[in-house]
């Protein structure tokens, strides 16, 4: 689901309580993230760039990428300081945009949200589900 808030009549406060996190958690992305990133997104390559989705899992001190395409599939994981254990589908070009801004988001309940630096111009909230072992 997408949602974007305009100025006017609709009303605002129903959506904006979902974006709301009780008891969050920061984490901070590394720098190298973008660059595993990068060669994640040549394996999620998709006619509609709406259909490329690489998986993002959190786990066990690691952060793992990891994406496929008829072309192969791709997985890379990297040391990531972290006791928290959850999961997250994402576009790819979405996640490079966002974190051309911000290189931390906030953990908690159930939710991974990422808010803009720039007097919060835009906010992103997806779902976090466990990762399989």
């Amino acid at each position: 689901m997408a949602c974007r808030l305009y100025e006017g009549n609709y009303p605002a406060y129903k959506i904006k309580k979902n974006m709301r996190m009780k008891d969050g958690v920061a984490i901070a992305f590394p720098d190298k993230f973008i660059e595993v990133l990068e060669r994640a997104w040549v394996f999620a390559k998709r006619e509609d760039y709406l259909e490329e989705i690489i998986e993002i899992t959190i786990a066990d001190k690691h952060i793992t990428v990891k994406s496929d395409s008829p072309r192969g599939k791709f997985e890379e994981s990297m040391r990531f300081d972290s006791d928290m254990d959850f999961t997250f589908p994402i576009v790819p070009y979405l996640i490079m945009d966002i974190l051309k801004e911000v290189k931390s988001a906030i953990v908690g309940n159930n939710k991974l949200k990422f808010e803009s630096l720039k007097d919060s111009e835009w906010v992103y909230v997806t779902s976090l589900y466990k990762p399989e072992k």
